[in-house]
């Protein structure tokens, strides 16, 4: 792997592992919502989308967590939404108060 010089800030904080958001805002506790009844409740829903998850895995987009592993202080549920294409639902999330936490 070429070396890149001078790398800057950010670059050089992705590579080392250190970027972090700035937060405006900390909880005291670890919050978890619980999915929405449109995913919750709609076994074809969760049929038709439970590719999308392991998609996101694969992307980066979520992140495992195992049972030893350090809690994450949000968990964030997730809903469906109907669509006119297959799998016929979209899987949203709710993300409104994480991104209060966010500058």
């Amino acid at each position: 792997m070429e070396r890149l010089d001078p790398l800057d800030a950010d670059t050089s904080s992705i590579l080392h592992g250190t970027l972090v958001m700035p937060k405006i805002a900390s909880p005291t506790r670890r919050h978890i919502q619980k999915n929405h009844n449109s995913f919750e409740n709609d076994a074809a829903a969760q049929a038709g989308l439970g590719p999308v998850p392991a998609k996101w895995l694969a992307q980066g987009i979520l992140e495992y967590v195992g049972i030893d592993d350090r809690q994450p202080i949000l968990l964030q549920p997730c809903g469906a939404v109907p669509k006119g294409s297959a799998p016929f639902y979209c899987l949203i999330t709710d993300a409104r108060l994480g991104n209060r936490l966010y500058a």
